[in-house]
């Protein structure tokens, strides 16, 4: 039977119970903690009034080896997180899946299975993740190109706006219901996107409902952690501050050392929440997906039946 109230409370107790799996959470949406480190002494605003944007174009522009290399650093960069982020989704599922059936992550026996379907979970983002950013371009371009009225482009980005949010949903939606089909079904590339197409279409209404319940829960967690880890930062410089007799001035690096600590902590709730979030949609693909085969279970019994009986 379908539960919101069992999807949400298994989803914590897995989360509570398996901190092991915070790791995994880390690497999903941990990246954006580092807003915090905003040190003392390096800032973006001193590196932009050493150097601006013209600058750093001529400078490129004459140093074309140079250019080359950031360009080669920035693939080599962005291939190891789309790496590491789909390896982590995929080790996520398998963990969980594990321990739903066995009561434990089973971590090594997790490892080596995750090899078969990552490049295919890869491949599913890729595809979802290109499909979002066209859409996205398209909307924010098309106006500027088509229209020369301001008002007019304004009126047009905001139904583009309201257009796109939806359809960005949508394929969210589908990438990780495909990701799942590919992880736990072991479907490929082009099956497990019909799937995750016709999973969404056929319980849209089940899946908006728990989004939107997550999302409360982890805007109201996230508020609530950063409020706390905000006190932990204050509490921390003012300990550190009177420890080192530095007065009402703090010191860099007493500054820098509040700041790593919040950053630690901030990617820790991330990675809590991100596990308890990812969590809760595999049990509700499990809990829709079992459903399904009862049914059709069930339907199998009532027409066998009276053949049987027969």
């Amino acid at each position: 039977m379908f539960s919101y109230t069992k999807i949400l409370k298994d989803a914590y107790n897995i989360t509570v119970k398996n901190p092991v799996l915070w790791f995994f959470g880390l690497f999903l949406f941990g990246g954006f903690s580092f807003i915090f480190l905003n040190f003392y002494d390096f800032s973006l605003k001193r590196f932009q009034n050493q150097a601006t944007l013209g600058d750093v174009v001529n400078y490129l522009g004459s140093h074309p080896g140079t250019l080359i290399g950031l360009i080669v650093v920035f693939l080599l960069f962005a291939a190891g997180v789309l790496l590491i982020t789909n390896w982590s989704r995929v080790m996520l599922v398998l963990a969980v899946q594990s321990i739903l059936e066995t009561k434990s992550t089973e971590l090594v026996k997790q490892i080596k299975s995750s090899r078969q379907p990552l490049w295919p979970v890869i491949k599913v983002s890729l595809i979802t993740s290109a499909i979002t950013i066209i859409a996205g371009i398209g909307f924010l371009l098309a106006p500027f190109w088509w229209i020369a009225n301001v008002v007019y482009q304004s009126t047009l980005w905001t139904v583009g706006l309201v257009v796109f949010i939806p359809m960005a949903f949508t394929i969210s939606c589908i990438n990780i219901f495909t990701s799942f089909f590919v992880i736990v079904f072991k479907q490929g590339v082009g099956k497990a996107l019909n799937l995750g197409t016709d999973f969404f279409i056929v319980n849209w209404s089940k899946i908006l409902g728990i989004s939107v319940v997550l999302m409360v829960i982890y805007s109201v967690s996230f508020i609530s952690g950063i409020a706390i880890i905000y006190l932990v930062k204050l509490a921390v410089q003012f300990t550190l501050e009177t420890l080192n007799q530095a007065g009402a001035m703090a010191t860099p690096s007493i500054i820098s050392l509040s700041q790593s600590i919040s950053a630690v902590l901030v990617w820790v709730l991330f990675a809590g929440l991100n596990v308890f979030f990812n969590t809760a949609l595999l049990l509700l693909f499990f809990q829709l997906t079992t459903q399904v085969k009862s049914d059709e279970e069930e339907e199998k019994k009532i027409l066998i039946s009276p053949a049987a009986s027969a």
